[in-house]
């Protein structure tokens, strides 16, 4: 049996160790599954409160549906025989994710959390997998409403057109996960790493991808599309932060996503903080009706963990509309402490604000300020409008009776005559 209980636990640890347990702050566990096999069989029997295939081994497809079908919080942990890093292959779609579950890699034996301030030291030992192409396939895990408050931690994730799908749920924290690479670096990638998106009239809310620890940071390298996705309205109020999103988990060897490092697409609140970026199209864009008050602080892009330049960027951060709007109240750096942004080495421009479409409406009250912007192929900040192709990597006129239309009405440029 599989499942350990509060009588369990009682006969396993000295009354002293749960009551110190108790006193740190960490989610109620109503039954804790112990994956135990690699194999992709069913459970035999949801919901009798035994992970159990019917070969009698405990699975991860066997491990959720047990949890699916049990009320209350539920854990899942691993303890798969072997050495070096153990791979779970899936062979079919994983049921969604319907309760609230805690998921932790960390568990396996060899496991260990990074503790570094800089660069990942990381040591991860199960792998999730999905042959294939990855476009083709199907999620790694979905969490759907009834999963809220759920966790996932310590896998490294890699073959699935989503690695982490979260539909219409909240409070979901993704940390300390390899995403589309593992400890090398090495090229395993996913569709997409995490994607969030509504689910009907119910947005995705106050999830975090990552965290203010060592330990929460992710590594979402070499997908096939975009790091961090955070779409559809009502979606408000997700974290993005302290992650290595296109490089290995040293922070430094370029390992990029290959569109967007996130991608923040009519969801309203997100918060994208003291990430290190790099892709080769856009590291951060904002974009459609509904993305608003977006707040970028303290990233670094194009640079390394260490402060050495990345090659290979393309644009930094992009504001542009879509067709369901255009993003109001974007905020990119500011004069606190750790607020500013630091945008170099790119190909391209660092930071564009511009429309798509004639029929689009224009990004406005975007507020720059606090960040270094440096050694950038384009323009540092480009004010544009690439729906009449005005402006677009070019320096706009500085002209008398200013009436232009176009991001922020082209306000002419500050002509510098001193400086102490």
């Amino acid at each position: 049996m599989y499942r350990k209980t509060i009588a369990n636990l009682l006969r396993t640890f000295p009354i002293a160790a749960l009551i110190a347990c108790a006193s740190v702050s960490a989610p109620t566990i109503a039954a804790s599954f112990v994956v135990n096999n690699t194999g992709d069989a069913g459970d035999a029997n949801p919901g009798d409160g035994v992970c159990a295939t019917a070969g009698n081994v405990c699975t991860l497809r066997a491990a959720i549906e047990e949890a699916n079908a049990l009320a209350g919080a539920d854990s899942i942990g691993f303890n798969l025989s072997g050495s070096g890093v153990i791979t779970i292959t899936k062979t079919s779609a994983f049921p969604d994710i319907t309760g609230v579950v805690h998921i932790n890699g960390y568990s396996q034996t060899g496991a260990t959390a990074n503790t570094l301030a800089v660069g990942s030291n990381a040591t991860l030992r199960v792998r999730f997998d999905q042959p294939g192409t990855p476009s083709l396939n199907s999620a790694g895990f979905t969490f759907v409403p009834g999963s809220d408050g759920s966790s996932i931690r310590g896998l490294i994730m890699s073959g699935h057109n989503h690695a982490v799908l979260l539909r219409g749920v909240s409070n979901v924290t993704v940390a300390g996960n390899f995403i589309g690479t593992d400890a090398t670096g090495a090229n395993l990638a996913n569709a997409f790493g995490v994607f969030m998106l509504a689910a009907g009239n119910t947005g995705a809310s106050n999830n975090i991808v990552g965290g203010a620890n060592p330990a929460d940071r992710n590594v979402i390298a070499n997908n096939h599309s975009t790091g961090v996705s955070i779409g559809s309205s009502p979606s408000t109020g997700n974290t993005v932060r302290n992650n290595y999103i296109g490089t290995a988990p040293d922070g430094i060897a370029v390992r990029q996503n290959a569109t967007y490092g996130v991608f923040i697409n009519s969801a309203a609140a997100t918060v994208v903080r003291d990430n290190v970026i790099t892709t080769n199209d856009v590291s951060i864009l904002v974009s459609n009706g509904g993305a608003n008050q977006t707040s970028i602080v303290g990233n670094v892009i194009g640079v390394g963990a260490n402060g050495t330049a990345i090659t290979g960027g393309g644009r930094g951060i992009v504001v542009s509309s879509g067709n369901s709007g255009a993003p109001q109240m974007t905020s990119i750096g500011g004069i606190g402490a750790g607020q500013g942004n630091v945008i170099a080495n790119q190909s391209g421009i660092a930071v564009q604000v511009d429309r798509g479409a004639v029929a689009h409406s224009y990004p406005s009250n975007t507020i720059i300020r606090g960040n270094s912007i440096y050694n950038n192929g384009g323009l540092g900040i480009n004010l544009a409008d690439s729906a009449t192709a005005t402006g677009v990597g070019t320096v706009n006129a500085h002209d008398s009776n200013d009436a232009d239309a176009g991001a922020h009405d082209f306000p002419n440029y500050p002509v510098v005559t001193a400086a102490t």
